[in-house]
C-alpha cells in the first residue's frame, strides 16, 4: 500500500485529556455528529519525553457527515507515582471522546509527534456494533496497565467485539500499537495508510513502522540472560521509526556465571539521542538507583553523538557526572556504540558492536569496564 504524506496546519493545543471527557459530547450530539461512516486506527509516534507515551499511543479516528472525533483509552496520570501504578496494573484508565482536530493539533504541534493512520475494513453492520460498543464505554470503570491492558489494548479488545478477526492471538501478554497494527496489515484489515508529518520532523527520514523490528529482546550472553519487553533499544541495529531512541520497562538481567542472581533491573528508562537529549533510569544494579540527564546530541547519516549532565542516586549514595557518547550505523548490517560516564562516584566506558544476521537475530560483543572489566559475546532474538 502506498504512504500518503499530509501535511496540517492548526493552531497549538494545549489541555488536559480529561477536559475532553466522554462526558462533554452529550448523547443527541453522540448519535447526530458522531457518524461511522470511516473508522482508522491512529498510531502517534512514541515521544520518550513523557514514560506515558514511551510506546507510542494509538487511537480511533472517527469520520462521517463532515465530523472528526478521537476515541483514545488514557492512564489517569498524577505525579511520579503513578508511573509506578501503570506498570502494576493499579493506574485508572479512562475512555475520552474529543474532537479529531484538536487531538491531531496535540500530537502534531504541541508534542511533535507524527501520526500513522491505518483505515480500517469495517462493514456497515460492524460500524453500527461499534458505535454502540464506544457508546457503552461510557459508564466503564478499567485499570489502565503499561504492560497488561493500555491504549492498544482497550482499542483491540473494542474492535474485537465487533469483528474476531481483529483479536491479536499473541504469545506473550502484551502488543505495541505498532505490533498491532502490523498484525492488522498482515490480516488484510487495513483499506488505506496516511501520514501526517510533525512540522519539527519534516527533514527526518521516514521509516515505515510496518517494518520496524519487534519490540521484545531476548538474550543469552556469556555469563547472563537477559530480557526486555522494550520497545526500542539503542543497540538495536535496525530501528523503529525515530532513530537512536531507547525505552525499557520491566527489563531484567540475571547472571548465570555461579548461581543464578539479579544483576540488573530496569523498571523504567528512556533516552534518545536528540538536539535536546534527555534521560531517565529508575532501576537496580548493585542496589537501587534512580538517575537523570540533560543535555544536547546530534544525528546524521548514520552517525551520532551526545554528551548529558547527570546526577541521581546509587547504591544508597547521590551522585553527579558527565556522559558522553558516539554511535556509528554501518547501513542495517552493523551499529557501534561508545559511551563514557565520569562521575563522583565511579568512571565508566562501555563498547557495543552489533551485526544483523536477520530480521530477528544480532550478534553482539560488549565490553565493559566499571568497577571491573568484562568482556560479553551474546546472540539477541527480538519477538
Amino acid at each position: 500500500m502506498a504512504v500518503n504524506n499530509k501535511t496540517k496546519g492548526g493552531g497549538v493545543f494545549f489541555a488536559a485529556f480529561w477536559l475532553f471527557s466522554f462526558g462533554a459530547v452529550a448523547e443527541t450530539e453522540y448519535e447526530q455528529k458522531v457518524v461511522f461512516d470511516r473508522v482508522s486506527l491512529v498510531i502517534a509516534a512514541e515521544n520518550n519525553a513523557s514514560p506515558s507515551s514511551a510506546m507510542g499511543h494509538s487511537f480511533l479516528k472517527i469520520s462521517g457527515n463532515g465530523y472528526e472525533y478521537a476515541f483514545s483509552y488514557y492512564a489517569v496520570l498524577n505525579g511520579a507515582a503513578s508511573y509506578l501504578k501503570t506498570l502494576a496494573g493499579k493506574a485508572e484508565g479512562a475512555y475520552v471522546l474529543s474532537p479529531y482536530s484538536q487531538k491531531a493539533a496535540e500530537y502534531l504541534l504541541s508534542e511533535n509527534r507524527s501520526l500513522w493512520e491505518f483505515e480500517l475494513d469495517l462493514n456497515d453492520a460492524e460500524k453500527r456494533l461499534l458505535k454502540k460498543r464506544v457508546k457503552e464505554k461510557k459508564n466503564k470503570q478499567e485499570a489502565y496497565s503499561f504492560v497488561f491492558h493500555n491504549c492498544n489494548t482497550a482499542l483491540e479488545n473494542l474492535l474485537s467485539s465487533v469483528n474476531g478477526d481483529f483479536k491479536y492471538h499473541r504469545k506473550k501478554p502484551f502488543t505495541t500499537p505498532v505490533e498491532y497494527a502490523q498484525f492488522l496489515y498482515r490480516q488484510e484489515k487495513i483499506r488505506k495508510i496516511s501520514f501526517i508529518r510533525s512540522p519539527v520532523q519534516k527533514k527526518e527520514e521516514l521509516k515505515n513502522i510496518l517494518k520496524a523490528k519487534p519490540p521484545s529482546r531476548l538474550a543469552i550472553e556469556t555469563g547472563y540472560f537477559e530480557f526486555s519487553p522494550v520497545y526500542q533499544d539503542l543497540r538495536s541495529v535496525s530501528d523503529a521509526y525515530n532513530a537512536e531512541m531507547e525505552t525499557k520497562m520491566l527489563s531484567f538481567r540475571f547472571s548465570i556465571k555461579d548461581k543464578a542472581r539479579l544483576d540488573r533491573l530496569d523498571l523504567l528508562t528512556l533516552f534518545s539521542v536528540r538536539s535536546l537529549s534527555k534521560y531517565l533510569r529508575i532501576g537496580y544494579e548493585q542496589g537501587w538507583l534512580s538517575e537523570f540527564g540533560l543535555g544536547g546530541g546530534y544525528r546524521k547519516n548514520g552517525f551520532s553523538v551526545y554528551a548529558l549532565a547527570v546526577g541521581g542516586g546509587r547504591e544508597s549514595r547521590a551522585f553527579i557526572g558527565a556522559r558522553a557518547g558516539i554511535v556509528q550505523r554501518f547501513s542495517d548490517k552493523a551499529k557501534l556504540v561508545l559511551s563514557y560516564e565520569t562521575a563522583t562516584d565511579k568512571k565508566t566506558f562501555s563498547a557495543y558492536l552489533g551485526f544483523a544476521l536477520n530480521e530477528r537475530l544480532e550478534l553482539y560483543v560488549q565490553y565493559e569496564h566499571d568497577h571491573q572489566e568484562e568482556s560479553v559475546f551474546g546472540l539477541a532474538l527480538y519477538f
